[in-house]
């Protein structure tokens, strides 16, 4: 009799990679789940902390000069010799470099030269002119010396004529030399008069033109005398753009000469924290371990490397010893909030964010992923506007690194 076998049983080959995909599933969800292990002394905690928070903000910066003066050549000329170099210190009228022009110079002696001139002229003019004065009133007094001989004649002629001594026609012919000598007196005293206006006029004018050449010869000698680059206060020389043997064209710049004991700070602040800003707001001056107050008194509006400039100018007085172009450190009081929390800022965090940070366990064991709204910063804290409590331990360091890890880590020693 035949008996029929039943076939073999197959396991399934579907199934078993399932059931295996299966399995590594869970065993990497509950790894992952039970968190994991970070070096403690690899991390940085910081407790949250409570009270008066002052805002401020930490720039650098240098000193410059409160006042400053670019001196420039007010002629064509060759630098003959430099007097002074960058950081001599300098009072008012200090030659600083001395140029050369020998055309200028001629051309100051002939300026002169005309000036004496002129100035022989008009005196020629006034000798001349005394000359003719006297000339006009020895005239005038010849005719009037005539009239009154004529005159006397008249007189004596009336009483001969009515005896018919003399004719009449004589007699008339005297009267008729009266009235001419009369005329000829008030034309000579007109023509005095005409004479000495005119010759008034002639003066004017001459001493007019003696007035411009003086103008050009003052003009002149102010090119000669700029030939010597002067400093125009007291201070220090900044910079000399200029070397011996140079030669320069007007407007050339020679010099900068900045005020040495009056300063001010000229900080830079990043753009973020710009808005913050204000004009009037006090601001600290740190320089060699020691420091001076000041105000901020101009904001740039232009921003540069995304930095924008502020200028602090010293309340009292300037740090002792300090000079142009140090550099400094400023600490810039925006606000101070009354009963704030706040934290050691973590790393690369900006103000006025969010960040992610591990909220420690009361064993320092275990770390919790908690989002915290931050505000302003001031100096290495920053204030912590919602997410955490007061007393509260945070990690605040290798934010990247735990960043990839799950939502609690574990701490190990």
């Amino acid at each position: 009799m035949d008996i029929k076998k039943s076939p073999k049983q197959r396991n399934n080959p579907i199934i078993i990679v399932a059931v295996t995909a299966l399995v590594l599933v869970l065993a990497i969800y509950l790894y992952n789940d039970e968190g994991h292990d970070v070096s403690l002394s690899s991390v940085e905690i910081a407790d949250v902390q409570k009270g008066n928070f002052d805002v401020s903000i930490n720039a650098f910066g240098q000193l410059e000069s409160k006042y400053k003066q670019l001196l420039t050549a007010q002629s064509a000329a060759t630098v003959q010799e430099l007097l002074v170099k960058p950081g001599g210190i300098v009072e008012k009228g200090t030659p600083i470099v001395v140029l050369s022009n020998p055309e200028l110079m001629q051309e100051l002696e002939q300026a002169q030269l005309q000036l004496l001139q002129q100035e022989a002229v008009l005196q020629q003019t006034k000798i001349n002119q005394k000359i003719q004065r006297l000339d006009q009133r020895s005239r005038l007094a010849e005719l009037e010396s005539q009239f009154v001989v004529a005159k006397m004649r008249l007189e004596s002629e009336s009483s001969l004529s009515d005896v018919g001594i003399i004719s009449r026609i004589d007699f008339q012919a005297s009267k008729v030399n009266i009235e001419q000598l009369k005329l000829m007196i008030d034309v000579q005293k007109e023509r005095i008069s005409q004479v000495a206006d005119l010759q008034k006029e002639e003066v004017k004018i001459a001493e007019k033109l003696i007035e411009q050449q003086k103008s050009v010869v003052r003009s002149i000698e102010k090119r000669v005398d700029s030939l010597s680059v002067k400093a125009n206060f007291n201070g220090v020389v900044q910079r000399v753009f200029v070397e011996v043997g140079q030669s320069v064209a007007t407007g050339t710049q020679i010099a900068e000469v900045g005020s040495s004991n009056e300063l001010v700070a000229h900080l830079r602040v990043p753009q973020s924290q710009a808005p913050m800003l204000q004009t009037g707001q006090k601001a600290s001056i740190f320089l060699n371990g020691k420091k001076a107050l000041g105000s901020i008194v101009r904001i740039e509006p232009v921003v540069v490397n995304n930095n924008i400039t502020v200028e602090v100018e010293f309340e009292d007085e300037s740090i002792e010893g300090a000079r142009a172009q140090q550099n400094v450190q400023s600490n810039i009081n925006i606000a101070s909030i009354k009963d704030a929390l706040y934290i050691e800022t973590p790393t690369n965090a900006q103000p006025n964010s969010s960040v992610t940070l591990y909220k420690m366990s009361q064993d320092n064991r275990k770390g919790e992923a908690k989002t915290l709204q931050l505000g302003a910063q001031s100096g290495k804290y920053t204030q912590v506007l919602a997410g955490a409590k007061l007393g509260e331990k945070y990690i605040i360091n290798n934010l990247k690194t735990l960043s990839e890890q799950k939502q609690e880590i574990n701490l190990a020693d």
